[in-house]
């Protein structure tokens, strides 16, 4: 029942924040919604970490098994795809690329931070 409970209050905030999308004229995607409400009201202590802790981690472990239908969609559509090989290697390296620098600045800047308030 515990889970129940802790997967019923996930779906609820992710169906507040497909109502956030619908709402807010922001080309903002409704799970990004969703989770800067969780956050939001986990930050404000509105909600416990241990309310959702549990289901949380099974959601995460369970993560890779929830790549496996779009793997299979773009699999499917080998044919189309694979003229585009180039520009979607590409794409993918300088995202990644710029997301490991922005994070690791940001990260560099968040403990120059900690050290400054020590």
């Amino acid at each position: 029942m515990r889970y129940a409970k802790q997967f019923l209050l996930l779906l609820v905030l992710t169906l507040v924040g497909e109502m956030f999308n619908d709402l807010v004229p922001l080309k903002i995607p409704a799970s990004i919604w969703g989770l800067l409400l969780l956050l939001t009201m986990l930050k404000l202590k509105i909600i416990r970490l241990e309310q959702i802790e549990e289901t949380s981690h099974f959601l995460i472990t369970i993560l890779p098994i929830l790549f496996i239908p779009p793997t299979l969609g773009i699999a499917g559509e080998w044919g189309n795809v694979k003229g585009l090989l180039p520009e979607i290697f590409l794409v993918v390296i300088a995202t990644t690329t710029l997301t490991m620098v922005v994070s690791g600045k940001l990260t560099e800047l968040i403990l120059v931070r900690r050290r400054e308030d020590d």
